[in-house]
């Protein structure tokens, strides 16, 4: 029997037909440009969005070399990657971002990838290619964006530490002053004079604390804060942070208690740890009402030390306990203005425990008060580059 008449042949050429057209329909409408190229380079057949995005006629780049439609410039390195596709390490589902040539000569930016096969008449390719010409002016615009916001940051800095040391120069002086006018350097101070100084003394000293935090952010933003660490025993620090905050906190009648477990010497700045505690201490106190009490717990895990303080305060919901650690913000401004405060002492504080290869974190709820907690190593890698600190990074 004649082979084209077996009813199976027919039926499996219309299927193949069928197949054939509903691939070459799938090619002719894909938005990317796809081209198909002998083992010479030269283009066999292309789709509608090859024409479109080259700007010819399919008739006037069939038969003619793919390199026409690269810069010179390109072709050497679209001649290397096909040189190591046919070398046997297949590149196939990979991509090479190139410059694409259009008829009128204007360049464009272009991602191709290439998929290859073998036939007993040659290797053939598919480049499939994409125009990516906004992505790449997208790119461009953000590292730009990216560049003006860092020489917009280092502006802000370098002002942020001018302005802050000017202001402080005068304020010692005026410091002095006051102080001296309290002694009754100057003659004697009647009980309305003493409030009255006492009240300017307090505030230019509210004021110095400003400016030494802002000096403190501009140094860690600018990663010029100097340590000056030295093996000291935490337990010390942590007890001598406490004796200094004692008072404030039975001025409030707030209970302040210190637990520890004796931990041994590690490497330390210990003026910058005691201004960490500090910090955390006073703002315990400030954020917790009379009669409450603050738990100052230290600890040491195999790697750690650990120094927890935990208030009986008003707490902090979840979602702005992230804003904690970012300078100049105060948690729901709205209710906690009425206490002092810069919104810089938690960053100062993360950037002083980034440094020292710590970690500093929140748990708290609203109405329960809060638990703030850091760690330092108990070994010192000495070779160890550590960047001081990223401000704005998630805690």
């Amino acid at each position: 029997m004649n082979k084209i008449t077996n009813p199976d042949n027919i039926h499996a050429e219309e299927k193949l037909r069928e197949s054939e057209e509903k691939f070459r329909l799938t090619v002719q409408s894909a938005n990317d440009a796809i081209i198909l190229t002998d083992s010479e380079n030269n283009i066999i057949s292309l789709n509608k969005s090859a024409t479109i995005m080259f700007g010819y006629n399919e008739e006037e780049l069939v038969g003619k070399s793919f390199l026409n439609l690269l810069p010179q410039r390109y072709k050497e390195t679209y001649r290397y990657g096909l040189e190591w596709m046919l070398s046997g390490v297949s590149i196939s589902g990979k991509s090479i971002e190139l410059h694409g040539l259009r008829k009128n000569a204007t360049e464009f930016a272009l991602d191709i990838s290439v998929a290859s096969w073998k036939t007993t008449s040659g290797t053939y390719k598919a480049s499939i290619i994409r125009d990516i010409t906004e992505r790449k002016l997208l790119e461009e615009e953000i590292i730009r964006i990216n560049m003006e916001l860092k020489i917009a940051d280092k502006i802000k800095t370098q002002f942020l530490s001018v302005v802050s040391h000017e202001l402080r120069t005068p304020l010692t002086p005026m410091k002095a002053q006051l102080q001296m006018n309290l002694a009754g350097y100057f003659g004697v101070v009647t009980e309305k004079q003493k409030t009255s100084l006492e009240m300017i003394l307090r505030n230019t000293q509210r004021l110095d604390r400003l400016i030494g935090d802002v000096l403190d952010i501009s140094k860690l933003e600018a990663g010029v804060m100097k340590f000056d660490k030295d093996k000291a025993s935490i337990n010390e620090v942590v007890k001598n942070a406490i004796e200094t905050m004692r008072q404030k906190a039975q001025d409030k009648n707030i209970e302040l208690n210190l637990k520890e477990e004796k931990i041994e010497d590690i490497i330390i700045d210990t003026d910058r740890i005691t201004q960490v505690v500090i910090n955390l201490v006073n703002n315990a106190i400030k954020f917790t009402n009379p009669g409450g009490i603050i738990n100052v717990d230290v600890s040491k895990s195999d790697t750690n030390a650990i120094v927890k303080i935990k208030d009986t305060g008003i707490g902090i919901k979840k979602e702005e306990q992230e804003k904690l650690f970012k300078p100049f913000v105060q948690v729901d401004s709205t209710y906690t203005r009425k206490f002092e405060g810069s919104g810089l002492g938690l960053s100062i504080c993360k950037g002083i425990i980034n440094s020292h290869g710590g970690k500093i974190w929140i748990e708290s709820e609203p109405g329960k008060g809060s638990t703030f907690q850091f760690t330092i190593p108990l070994k010192y890698e000495k070779n160890e580059k550590r960047s001081v600190v990223n401000l704005f990074e998630k805690v």
